[in-house]
């Protein structure tokens, strides 16, 4: 795929932030070389290197237990973001597009006919999505067939697996919108 903007994902990862890990100073020092990462990021993929086995860290969820962290290095970040971007922008706008936390959990406050509020949420969401049955709920809301191949092949790498995409990650939210829409 040609069309990747690597330079702008290599941007954003170097100023992206996981609030459950410790700050990643490197990536700080690293902000200025922005162009000469996405260029590496170029050639690597020219040359056929692939994607890194990610690491797997348990963190902390506020004494509810742990959650897992997909570890991805630098440059897989870049093209994991720089990849779903493609599919994002082709995709109907409620799945490619969040509103803030804030918005969501005051949505139902807002309603004028409720009552009762449940709240819930999806053990392992993330973890165990299904790379087959994802790959083709974004080619049919998407059409990016090529770019979807390239994700499906590139999740593979970095989980060892084909299930599970990256948590913490905002590519992996519009992952698992659109898995969760169907």
């Amino acid at each position: 795929i040609s069309r990747p903007a690597f330079n702008s994902a290599a941007r954003t990862e170097l100023k992206a932030a996981n609030q459950l890990l410790p700050t990643r100073r490197d990536r700080q020092a690293l902000r200025p070389n922005a162009d000469a990462i996405a260029n590496n990021i170029r050639n690597r993929l020219t040359k056929g290197i692939g994607a890194t086995r990610a690491n797997v860290l348990f963190v902390d969820k506020n004494r509810r237990g742990t959650r897992p962290i997909t570890e991805l290095s630098l440059i897989d970040r870049a093209v994991f973001r720089a990849i779903v971007e493609l599919i994002r922008v082709a995709l109907p706008e409620h799945l490619s597009t969040r509103v803030t936390h804030k918005e969501f959990r005051d949505a139902p406050l807002s309603a004028a006919a409720s009552h009762y509020i449940s709240a819930t949420d999806v053990t392992s969401f993330y973890e165990f999505i299904d790379h087959d049955i994802l790959a083709q709920e974004l080619e049919a809301q998407s059409g990016e067939g090529v770019a979807v191949d390239a994700l499906m092949e590139f999740l593979y790498e970095v989980m060892g697996r084909r299930v599970g995409i990256p948590q913490i990650h905002t590519a992996s939210d519009v992952l698992g919108d659109t898995y969760i829409d169907v």
